[in-house]
């Protein structure tokens, strides 16, 4: 969002950072151009359309879309939160993508959280659920369908070096 953009930019300028490439795209299954939803009164709620239901202002326009498996294959850590599209990216992914990285994602919805959780079953990615002391999700219910309950640490470890684990 270009609002955000701006934000992010002068948040730079009043700490002094200066070594920072912005990428201004939305991140997807695909690289393109997408429809983007800004929530005019609470832009932290904007989407790709379809991603979620939209309530009340709301502003459409056209945005750049960056295919998730070319971020993944980069970064070594991810914060993923994408209101409602985070299936379509996690399911993109196989188990070689979670080599070298690991992400803490926020799951917006229990339809969601099914997707990815039978995902990581399949593939071999780990799950580690803040909704239950940051322990193995062996069960899709393990999984937050919401904020409310929590992030989600996405790891091929079989286990995480915090303490309880």
């Amino acid at each position: 969002d270009e609002k955000h953009i701006e934000i992010m930019k002068q948040n730079f300028t009043n700490n002094n950072v200066s070594n920072v490439e912005i990428n201004q795209r939305a991140v997807s299954n695909r690289k393109g151009k997408a429809k983007f939803v800004r929530v005019v009164g609470n832009t932290t709620g904007s989407h790709l359309e379809g991603a979620k239901d939209s309530y009340g202002d709301l502003e459409h326009f056209e945005v750049e879309v960056e295919d998730f498996r070319k971020i993944i294959d980069w970064a070594d850590f991810l914060k993923i939160d994408v209101e409602g599209h985070e299936a379509t990216l996690i399911c993109h992914t196989v188990k070689d993508h979670w080599a070298g990285v690991d992400a803490v994602l926020e799951i917006g919805n229990l339809e969601n959280a099914a997707k990815i959780f039978n995902h990581g079953q399949k593939h071999g990615i780990n799950y580690f659920c803040q909704k239950i002391g940051w322990q193995l999700a062996k069960d899709v219910t393990d999984l937050p369908a919401s904020h409310k309950e929590g992030s989600v640490y996405i790891s091929l470890r079989e286990k995480m070096p915090w303490p309880g684990n």
